[in-house]
């Protein structure tokens, strides 16, 4: 989610027309495409969305146009039920996201100007699109208008699904690919497995442009200082999404939101006349240490100091019922203290209040774990603050289990 209402949820329980296309404009070259793909114009400004109120189900293929100024993404989600725009704004205002029925991705970053086509498999039934970044003043683009449903009917598209060049594989805190990149239209499949993640892409200009990126990721607010090319959002375990785009030479970057500061990017370089080609495994650099953590019946037994450097965090549950962690990088000049004052602002109903004052950089998810079930993550320890959150009952509601008790500090130190 791109958001922090939603990350906290996760803890608390104008028309354009659609047509078969053959010629696709993606980056700034048109290419040829089988006449067998479903196009759906989808325009984002700020802040709004622009695109058919109905659509056809199977394979569609979303032709993302940012006309806006600032960052926009369009996140697609499957609703319970038929959802009028006024109770779909309600529900969000209310921070009430219990009309979601499946997460089904859809395009991810494209600053001003930029454009590409995410292709995605929608059967019958009622949906949403979002924009989950934020205004320079705190409110969420979907509070200033980037909402809307949509209807897919029982009508199939006729598209067929698309034939990848190469293909990522989003696993929890990794990625990998099968291929190298080619100039020229390439049509990437991304696989999402195992978590809702999504990856973006952008061109790296200079030394600067991950780090800025990264900074970007913290917060999500207006403007991005890097331009974001394509990507795609977050989709349910099991799903493929299709991205379409013109690659020229230079160096790139895919970046995960959830877990680009925990190490989770792919950067590559592409040269004139590159073809696809396969890729090697992968070779895994075994991480300088471990940091081991158990949840058992004397609680949770955790190092309040942790070292610098390449590390694996392993937890541990010895317990009989299932839990989850959250482990948090703070910002800055961050404490534990600013952690619990914004978790208490947010259950308090200060939404706004509470985003200004977002204490983590980032955050990962540990679980959900069974009775002796471990799961660990690789990552490079910092010289600054950490948080373990935890344990989270699965079974009982989290506001009911809010307490300082469950946050754990843990600092880096050289």
């Amino acid at each position: 989610m791109k958001n922090f209402r939603f990350l906290i949820l996760l803890l608390l329980t104008g028309t354009f027309s659609s047509s078969f296309s053959q010629t696709v404009k993606s980056g700034s070259k048109a290419f040829e495409k089988p006449d067998s793909i479903y196009v759906v114009d989808l325009k984002a400004v700020d802040y709004a969305f622009a695109m058919p109120a109905e659509i056809p189900s199977g394979w569609i293929t979303f032709r993302m146009e940012n006309m806006g100024k600032q960052n926009h993404v369009a996140m697609i989600y499957r609703s319970k039920s038929d959802l009028s725009r006024e109770e779909l704004r309600n529900k969000l205002d209310s921070v009430n996201f219990d009309f979601i029925e499946t997460t089904v991705g859809g395009p991810g970053f494209h600053t001003p100007g930029n454009k590409s086509d995410i292709t995605v498999h929608l059967d019958p039934g009622n949906y949403v699109i979002i924009c989950g970044l934020q205004a320079e003043n705190g409110k969420s683009h979907y509070e200033l208008g980037m909402q809307m449903p949509f209807k897919v009917t029982k009508n199939p598209s006729g598209a067929a699904k698309p034939e990848a060049d190469t293909k990522i594989t989003l696993e929890k805190y990794k990625s990998s690919r099968t291929k190298t990149f080619a100039t020229g239209e390439q049509t990437v499949e991304i696989v999402h497995e195992g978590y809702p993640m999504d990856f973006h892409l952008l061109r790296v200009k200079d030394s600067t442009t991950i780090k800025k990126a990264l900074n970007y990721m913290n917060g999500l607010k207006d403007p991005s200082p890097v331009e974001w090319l394509t990507g795609v959002e977050q989709a349910d375990p099991g799903r493929s999404t299709f991205v379409t785009y013109n690659f020229t030479p230079g160096e790139y970057a895919w970046i995960s939101h959830e877990f680009g500061m925990w190490g989770m990017m792919d950067r590559f370089q592409i040269r004139k006349g590159d073809e696809n080609k396969e890729l090697p495994p992968v070779k895994q650099t075994p991480p300088e240490r471990e940091i081991k953590i158990t949840f058992g019946k004397k609680g949770l037994d955790y190092p309040e100091e942790i070292p610098t450097g390449k590390s694996r965090l392993i937890i541990e549950n010895k317990q009989t019922d299932e839990y989850v962690f959250h482990y948090f990088l703070l910002k800055e000049g961050k404490t534990e203290k600013d952690l619990i004052h914004n978790y208490n602002l947010f259950l308090q109903g200060k939404f706004e209040e509470a985003e200004a004052e977002i204490p983590w950089a980032s955050t990962v998810e540990l679980g959900p774990l069974g009775s002796m079930e471990e799961t660990h993550v690789d990552f490079k320890v910092e010289a600054r603050n950490y948080i373990l959150m935890g344990p989270i009952d699965l079974k009982q509601s989290f506001k009911e289990q809010w307490s300082p008790e469950i946050i754990h500090g843990m600092k880096g130190v050289e």
